[in-house]
């Protein structure tokens, strides 16, 4: 970067997971809900000033073509030059079309976003970053725009084509434009866990915390050794630590899996940059990202007053009583984690499910508000407005489970 560029400011970069937002198991298939919800969350963020550039990720889009033409590698070397041409189009006429349907999304929603290709402007040396479109996308930033860049298949000088994922390209934004905040990665499973959470998207949530001790389990932070950049990571619900993770990748992720991901925010890390990763389609995400966006220097405990602390442990432990209710009685653990439409709960003799109707959403509800009781006085404006829109979600949610 030349040292008379003047680089916009920037507060935050998010990366939206294309298995958030895509249902990555079947052939070019948009999680809808899931992206209007991280749309509303941008337009709160956007409204409040906070500079943005967003990268998504490709899903069930261009995955399948880039793996069924080996686009990662050059192409197979055993197909023709005409047959790898044809699968790279394909591949980037596959992204370019979720690039679409996100852009159209984030607009209806108020935001002036555009779209941004890699391809033209970034290149690749045997997989690594060479050019990149940064001073195109700080232009576009000067004016006034939201950036949305995508993975997507790229020249390679080395293999003649590759695919250059999201998460490189966030690295080297946050490189460029160093942010200030730091970047979030959304996801479509609670953060990252010392083993694969499972495969079926639908039981993405559920049962990590169940008896089985080999069972998946939530880490709680990567901590990052300065000198020798290699990382340990402790556990959610101990402080136990560990320096591996078990990964696993779709057969078709041409993008590396979690592997590449952490690697990706090792390199983040190691330049400055503070990364979070929340899951999309979480209430507590929601708020998480809110507070963290709009007061990045954290919550001062000891100006927490008394009545603070009591309403928050008040209102904490009647939501998690009732979550741990339902645990008890079914061994159902995805209830702890937001709202499954639909979701049938057996015949239970016993608490909570004779005290209290639909528990699963008053503790949930409880538990957004103990939390709001505990950063209020310290919270920027709207986080009443956010806490109510989570309780107004779930009241809709409990009756519409009810009509059914």
């Amino acid at each position: 970067m030349p040292s008379h560029t003047i680089v916009p400011g920037v507060d935050c970069i998010i990366k939206i997971g294309g298995a958030a937002i895509t249902k990555k198991d079947q052939f070019e298939t948009l999680n809808g809900a899931v992206l209007e919800n991280v749309a509303n969350q941008v337009r709160q963020m956007y409204a409040d000033g906070i500079r943005l550039i967003i990268v998504h990720g490709a899903g069930s889009f261009g995955h399948f073509q880039a793996a069924e033409h080996g686009i990662c590698s050059g192409g197979f070397p055993t197909a023709s030059h005409s047959a790898t041409l044809k699968g790279f189009a394909k591949t980037r006429l596959s992204v370019t079309k979720l690039n679409h349907l996100v852009v159209s999304v984030l607009v209806k929603y108020g935001i002036p976003a555009v779209g941004v290709s890699p391809l033209g402007s970034w290149t690749t040396e045997n997989k690594k970053i060479v050019t990149d479109g940064c001073s195109h996308i700080a232009a576009l930033l000067s004016h006034g725009y939201v950036p949305v860049i995508h993975g997507d298949a790229v020249i390679d000088t080395a293999l003649k084509c590759t695919i250059l994922g999201g998460d490189p390209i966030v690295t080297r934004l946050c490189q460029y434009f160093r942010p200030r905040i730091g970047a979030v990665f959304m996801t479509n499973v609670l953060g990252i866990y010392d083993k694969p959470p499972g495969t079926a998207v639908g039981n993405i949530s559920t049962d990590y915390y169940g008896p089985d001790t080999s069972e998946p389990k939530l880490l709680r932070e990567i901590i990052v050794d300065d000198s020798s950049r290699t990382w340990t990571a402790a556990y959610l619900m101990n402080r136990r630590e560990i320096d591996s993770i078990e990964t696993s990748a779709l057969e078709h992720d041409s993008s590396g899996g979690i592997n590449a991901k952490v690697a990706e925010a090792v390199d983040m890390v190691m330049e400055g940059t503070r990364v979070r990763v929340v899951k999309a389609v979480l209430q507590f995400s929601s708020v998480i990202c809110w507070f963290m966006l709009r007061k990045p220097s954290g919550l001062d405990l000891l100006a927490v007053s008394p009545f603070q602390w009591i309403a928050c442990l008040g209102l904490g432990v009647a939501g998690q009583s009732l979550n741990a209710g339902i645990f008890n009685a079914i061994g159902h653990a995805g209830v702890y984690y937001g709202f499954k439409l639909g979701h049938k709960i057996p015949w239970v003799n016993g608490f909570p499910f004779n005290v209290v109707s639909h528990p699963q959403y008053v503790g949930a509800v409880l538990s957004v508000w103990a939390g709001a009781a505990l950063v209020w006085s310290q919270a920027p404006q709207g986080l009443g407005l956010l806490a109510l829109y989570w309780t107004g979600l779930y009241v809709v949610t409990g009756c519409m489970e009810s009509c059914s």
